[in-house]
């Protein structure tokens, strides 16, 4: 499959919408369309090519989109977008990569698409299949898909929750708000607006919002793989596809049986392998490369050389990195070794001390979520924008989905020890309430595990964990939040595996990417984040795919050079210690540190940064004491079916 096809219409965006209930006021429909107008003004870093608002039904719903176009399109292609006869309408923010195989289904049925965009493909695929269709959709969306005539709704999330949707309900006015952005949606929210409680104390632990929940007690997040049907002021969420098990999912073909063999498995993921990487790199514009120098990225360089045709637009494949002056630090030099020998054009940013303190407000105002990560995903976003690319490929997956992390080591060891304790357990839990708080932060968190033997979480918890349990719970009170019930346990399963694409993949990495990304108005895809691919992945036993080190990537990569494969697994973080030695005081908004938690390592003291900075710039307020810290309108994970 060539990777350019002349005439596609394809963008990134933002999206917005707010949905009346039938019969509301007047004054109630001109509050909504001017809250939609601001819904467009703090979207438009997403979209900075156009921007468009739409009212339908009379004043009752109002859409919004901002765009990001990849190629020079006309007006008449610009969102929302409305079916021929005025009933249907779609705003959608993302990619649908098998849009030509869906386009040609429509056909066989009479449907004529006039154009050769996905949008318009996917407009008359949901007015065919609605929500049954939205599992052989093969790409990352997050989309609302009105029909103006039954008065309903129908809002989807890709299955790895790559595209954000973030929505608030509003029971007691029966309406609905949402956009691809929370501080977007705090323009459409009545009053004063509180901290959820619950999804603090997640952040604390993990150092990411865990959906549905979100820094705001009354907005969600749709979570990956669901709809939300609404209905005249009623909405129900499901799920559509299952990335923990895509073998129950309903509309998915059956699992072959598992191959039987190694070898079979490697040439079977090195054609998944070139599968996916094929369906991204579809575009009408330059695609580039995040290019680090490990095995991830590296394996997208070696695949995309090899299948690379040449193009009058791009004469090259370009990657993109960013280095250090620091030689402790520095991996600038691996990665321009490596594009050397694939021959990419290789565009490095070597980031001083001081570049990076005068980006980094401009940084800290650009989170959308607190999180701990995403200065990195920031810094080479603004390195390809600058250079004129729109389109960039990630390696983000890879270590999720081939155990490139130490935690498929670590993990299964603190369990067995957990095990082996659980005898003596409230001997263990008596030492621990004696002496935890002279415990270090990481012996804090053992004993999370060992207080725990039977929580298969608890292990996880442990070694991706920020906080303690309990420094949590300090923390919460310090910040005059709520401590509430612990959900995370609830949720994990006993598949380490799952842990990392539920807990990591999805709520911290795929959300830090697109929101870093969409800062500087640039396309990030994520070949390895395919439910496509992912099915094929799963036909391969978890003893081979599973391996340590990520062996069967390796294997499935011949093209890998030895110096990235013999290099040892490090995690990519910047030098914020030594950076803002300096700073720290000044960009922790006065906290008091309870006496008993320590800010270090710098992750920790960063963590309560991103969290304050957030709080202070979306002018929230602590739950009251009489309300719980999760607000009636604040859907639970009961609610989701």
């Amino acid at each position: 499959m060539p990777f350019f096809f002349h005439g596609l219409i394809r963008t990134m965006c933002g999206i917005g919408g707010i949905i009346l209930k039938q019969g509301a006021s007047q004054d109630a429909r001109q509050l909504a369309a001017h809250q939609t107008n601001a819904l467009v003004t703090q979207l438009e870093h997403r979209g900075p090519d156009a921007q468009r608002s739409m009212t339908l039904n009379q004043g009752l719903v109002h859409l919004a989109h901002t765009r990001l176009a990849i190629i020079e399109l006309s007006e008449a292609a610009n969102q929302p977008m409305s079916s021929k006869c005025g009933r249907y309408t779609l705003v959608f923010n993302g990619e649908i990569y098998n849009f030509q195989e869906l386009r040609a289904l429509l056909n066989e049925r009479s449907t004529v698409v006039a154009s050769a965009s996905d949008t318009e493909t996917l407009l008359h695929w949901l007015i065919t299949h609605r929500e049954s269709g939205l599992e052989q959709l093969r790409g990352m969306f997050s989309l609302f898909f009105w029909d103006s005539e039954t008065h309903t709704g129908l809002a989807a999330r890709d299955p790895f929750g790559i595209k954000p949707f973030y929505y608030h309900h509003d029971q007691t006015n029966s309406t609905l708000s949402f956009a691809s952005e929370v501080r977007a949606l705090r323009e459409t929210l009545h009053g004063e607006q509180t901290v959820n409680s619950q999804g603090v104390q997640g952040f604390l632990r993990l150092g990411s919002f865990q959906e549905p929940s979100t820094i705001i007690a009354d907005v969600n997040t749709l979570p990956a793989g669901h709809y939300l049907l609404w209905k005249d002021g009623d909405k129900t969420i499901k799920r559509f596809w299952n990335p923990l098990n895509p073998a129950c999912n309903e509309h998915h073909a059956p699992l072959e049986q598992m191959i039987q063999t190694r070898e079979e498995s490697v040439k079977h993921l090195r054609t998944a392998l070139e599968d996916t990487i094929s369906a991204h790199f579809v575009s009408d514009v330059p695609v580039g490369i995040f290019l680090s120098g490990g095995v991830d990225s590296t394996a997208l360089l070696a695949l995309a050389t090899k299948h690379y045709k040449t193009s009058t637009k791009q004469q090259a494949i370009h990657t993109f990195s960013i280095a250090f002056e620091d030689p402790d630090w520095n991996e600038g030099d691996l990665a321009q070794k490596t594009a050397d020998h694939f021959g990419s054009q290789h565009t490095q940013w070597l980031i001083t001390k001081s570049e990076a303190q005068a980006m980094f407000g401009d940084y800290l105002n650009t989170i959308d979520q607190p999180s701990i990560d995403g200065f990195n995903t920031y810094c080479v976003s603004k390195l390809a924008r600058d250079n004129g690319f729109k389109v960039v490929l990630s390696g983000v997956g890879g270590d999720e989905l081939f155990a490139g992390y130490g935690s498929f080591k670590t993990v299964p060891r603190l369990r067995n020890l957990a095990r082996l304790v659980s005898p003596i357990w409230p001997i263990t839990y008596l030492i621990r309430k004696l002496f935890w708080s002279s415990f270090p932060s990481k012996l804090r968190r053992l004993t999370d595990v060992l207080v725990k033997p039977l929580q298969h979480s608890a292990a996880y918890f442990g070694f991706r964990g920020i906080f303690s349990e309990q420094e949590s719970r300090d923390l919460l009170k310090a910040l005059e939040l709520e401590s509430t019930k612990n959900t995370l346990a609830k949720r994990a399963d006993s598949v380490l595996n799952n842990y990392e694409l539920e807990f990591y993949m999805r709520n911290q990495l795929l959300r830090d990417s697109d929101c870093m990304s969409m800062a500087w108005g640039l396309e990030l895809r994520v070949p390895l984040v395919d439910s496509f691919f992912y099915t094929e992945l799963l036909k391969i036993p978890e003893k081979w795919r599973l391996e340590q080190g990520k062996k069967m990537l390796i294997d499935a990569v011949p093209e890998l050079p030895q110096w990235v494969v013999e290099q040892p697994k490090k995690g990519f973080r910047f030098p914020f210690d030594e950076w803002l030695s300096d700073d720290w005081s000044n960009l922790d908004h006065g906290f008091n540190w309870p006496m008993c938690i320590s800010p270090n390592p710098w992750y920790r003291r960063w963590a309560v940064i991103s969290l304050l900075n957030s709080i202070n710039r979306l002018n929230l307020t602590s739950p009251g004491s009489e309300q719980t810290p999760a607000a009636s309108q604040t859907d639970s994970e009961s609610d989701i079916v």
